[in-house]
């Protein structure tokens, strides 16, 4: 705080500076705790197929599922694919390999792309559509690390928009409840 006061010396800059520092830091807590939980429930879902198929160590499996998928993109198909290529071997069978592939990409699918924008897009107040979009820009910008901070920046972005007047509509157009936004 005194570092801000002595950065920003004239009028309430050095509050509304810190009051959007927090801002950003909140959310990013609540990403991060958002995240996890998600990556929880995949874990979940993931450990009853591989039960239910009678994959060796499904809880071990079901772990990793979960945290690759703190890895946009790769991770979530490197996660699949060790207890998929794994179990090939335990079964010896393609058949029994292709319809745990199948399930597990299904739950993959599902989380990734239905459950995990709505949620982080409620809790965030970025439209899920805009959560989409923000994975595939900074996706293609920066790659895998692009991917990872895609959604903290892109939060940040609407933060930082949404205090200053000239560039308040852009934090709207990406809001998922303007009204927050104001």
């Amino acid at each position: 705080t005194a570092k801000l006061a002595a950065a920003f010396p004239r009028g309430d800059q050095a509050e509304r500076t810190g009051s959007i520092l927090r801002d950003i830091n909140r959310k990013i807590g609540d990403y991060l705790a958002i995240k996890t939980l998600i990556n929880v429930i995949l874990a979940t879902i993931s450990f009853a197929i591989l039960w239910f198929m009678g994959v060796d160590f499904a809880l071990f499996w079901a772990v990793v599922i979960g945290l690759f998928n703190y890895i946009p993109y790769v991770g979530s198909i490197i996660g699949v694919a060790l207890p998929v290529i794994l179990s090939l071997a335990q079964f010896g069978s393609v058949g029994t390999t292709a319809v745990l592939g199948v399930l597990l990409i299904a739950a993959q699918t599902y989380v990734g792309n239905i459950l995990e924008p709505r949620v982080i897009g409620k809790q965030l107040n970025l439209s899920p559509f805009v959560v989409l979009v923000a994975l595939s820009v900074w996706s293609a910008l920066w790659g895998l690390p692009g991917a990872i901070l895609a959604i903290p920046m892109t939060s940040m972005l609407v933060i930082i928009c949404a205090a200053f007047e000239p560039t308040r509509f852009i934090a709207v157009l990406l809001a998922s409840k303007p009204a927050a936004q104001g």
